[in-house]
Formats: structure tokens, C-alpha cells, sequence
């Protein structure tokens, strides 16, 4: 069984588990963002502005509609690549973890994203019971996280 873990490691634990929650959420947002931009690119919504004085400045909004989406398809790329290797650095530890409640717990609350009543309902737990194994659950991740994450 680990030893007690300090109230800052366990809260980097937290920080480094939220991550998970937080970069997915992130990639959801610009994946939406292109599928409005993509939607005001359709031909039948275009009109062509000039911009400055010059007819050499002529631009179009499916140029501008095009170097968005390529800002937000660089956007999520990078996300995506971000949230690739937070997500390895997490299961990583949680490979390490002994208890495979512990290890499913946090799955249900930081990968899922459920609640604590949803994740209660699925392991057929009281909700104060859910909460109970989730902090234990995170002081155990918390004890096998390397010493670079504190």
C-alpha cells in the first residue's frame, strides 16, 4: 500500500489527471470552430469584397475562410499532439497503479468525464463511496507519478 502522499503532490496529480479532461475539451472546441468555418465557405454563401483602394487587393472570404481553416487545422494538430502525450504520461502511470478499481475510477471521472452519481451507477457504489475510492485512487497515482511531474 503507498505511504500518504503530500497535499501538493496529490494536487499535481489532480492538475496532471485534469489535463486529460481539459485538452479533450480543447479539441472538441476547434473541431467545431472548423466545421462553422468550413460551413461558411459553401458556395452559395460567398460574396466577393474588395479591400483597400487597389484592384490588386481584391480578396475573397473563401481566401480568408481558407487561411482560417488552415489556422484551425494547424490549431488542432497541435492540440492533438499535446493531448497524445499528456495522455501517455498518464496511462503510463496508471499502468504502474496495483488496484484496477483505483485505475477505472479515475478513467470514468478524468477520461469519460462522468460524474460522480454516473460513475457511482456504474460500479454499483454509493456516490460517497465513489468519492472515497477516487481520493484514494488519486494518492496512489499521485505515489507512482515520477518525480518530474512534482
Amino acid at each position: 500500500m503507498p505511504e500518504a502522499v503530500s497535499q501538493d503532490k496529490y494536487i499535481k496529480a489532480v492538475k496532471l489527471l485534469n489535463d486529460l479532461t481539459y485538452t479533450d475539451s480543447l479539441i472538441s472546441q476547434v473541431e467545431e470552430d472548423y466545421k462553422m468555418t468550413y460551413l461558411k465557405a459553401q458556395p452559395k454563401g460567398i460574396a466577393y469584397d474588395k479591400v483597400g483602394s487597389s484592384g490588386n487587393s481584391t480578396i475573397s472570404q473563401v481566401e480568408e475562410t481558407a487561411v482560417e481553416l488552415e489556422h484551425l487545422d494547424h490549431q488542432k494538430k497541435q492540440l492533438i499532439k499535446k493531448y497524445a502525450r499528456k495522455k501517455a504520461e498518464i496511462y503510463h502511470i496508471l499502468n504502474k497503479m496495483q488496484t484496477l478499481e483505483y485505475v477505472k475510477v479515475l478513467l470514468m471521472f478524468y477520461s469519460e468525464n462522468l460524474s460522480g452519481d454516473e460513475v457511482a451507477e456504474r460500479m454499483n457504489y454509493s456516490r460517497t463511496w465513489v468519492y472515497r475510492v477516487r481520493r484514494r485512487a488519486i494518492e496512489e497515482f499521485a505515489e507512482y507519478m515520477e518525480d518530474s511531474y512534482v
